[in-house]
């Protein structure tokens, strides 16, 4: 089964990587390759994986983990690991529909159409 297949079937991808800067391009293409299958534009795409870029930044401890969600109308992006900070608070607000901070995550809310089967 492949991730995307895995996704439309259980709703949800995470991954557990080390909270260094390094790894954040792997958490970044997941991101994208992730948000291509749904009906946003280029643009938007870009602005989930600056989110979640910007949300990461703020990691403390040694793991990061990105936990990807689905349901019909809306992606959710959950970061954990994650020390909001005011400045990448501000921009990541800006860049998705709702952002949720709670005792060491962050839940980024993107409203979106359904899979594209194409």
């Amino acid at each position: 089964m492949t991730a995307v297949g895995y996704v439309e079937r259980t709703g949800g991808v995470q991954i557990e990587v080390p909270a260094r800067p390094e790894y954040l391009s792997l958490v970044r293409m997941l991101v994208h390759t992730l948000a291509q299958r749904r009906d946003l534009d280029d643009e938007r795409i870009e602005d989930v994986v600056l989110a979640v870029s910007e949300a990461a930044g703020g990691v403390s401890g040694d793991e990061l983990t990105v936990r990807w969600e689905e349901t019909p109308d809306r992606l959710v992006l959950e970061v954990g690991g994650v020390v909001a900070n005011e400045m990448s608070g501000a921009l990541v607000e800006a860049l998705v529909d709702e952002v949720n901070v709670g005792a060491g995550t962050t839940e980024l809310v993107v409203r979106c159409g359904p899979w594209d089967d194409g």
